[in-house]
């Protein structure tokens, strides 16, 4: 997508830019991690374009880089523009699909809730511990549940699960069929 883009706005082949769009790929920071995928794989950051310019200044026998110049950094720009533009929509069209899998919980003070022990050893194997009273709410996220025993902890809602008494009562069923 990104290099029909380039060849189609700036001209070019697509080979022409694709190690513009490669390096600004590779060398731009991640929104997520705040880091480029090129310092992550090599805990360093890498050669921005003046300094390899610079050591090809310093040798002679290199090509004409006064001329070449412009135009390196006309194509670097439109492969880090398109590069971010491609980033932001990748982004939302992620966060639309994972917002149709998630809904919002949220307890209200006196609700019974379920709590999930935390530092569980075994992922597969936990159990919601017995139901427990909301005491309070910090923000959306934090509420204050009474742990009976101990003192009333502050737990984060993914730890909780809204209490569902079972009904004692079997369903009737309809005889007048």
């Amino acid at each position: 997508m990104t290099l029909k883009k380039l060849e189609h706005e700036g001209g070019g082949s697509w080979e022409d830019n694709l190690p513009y769009v490669l390096f600004a790929a590779r060398h731009t920071p991640s929104k997520t991690t705040g880091y480029s995928p090129f310092k992550l794989l090599y805990a360093h950051s890498t050669w921005a374009p003046l300094d390899i310019l610079y050591d090809a200044w310093a040798d002679p026998a290199h090509v004409d880089w006064v001329e070449e110049l412009p135009k390196i950094q006309k194509n670097l720009q439109a492969a880090w523009t398109v590069a971010q533009a491609t980033e932001v929509a990748t982004q939302e069209r992620v966060k639309i699909k994972f917002d149709q899998t998630t809904h919002s919980r949220s307890f209200e003070k006196g609700d019974q809730v379920l709590v999930l022990p935390m530092g569980a050893t075994r992922p597969l194997e936990t159990h919601f511990s017995s139901p427990h009273k909301i005491l309070g709410r910090r923000r959306d996220l934090n509420y204050l549940v009474d742990c009976r025993k101990r003192r009333a902890k502050w737990l984060h809602r993914n730890l909780l699960k809204l209490y569902q008494a079972r009904n004692e009562e079997a369903p009737k069923e309809d005889t007048n069929s």
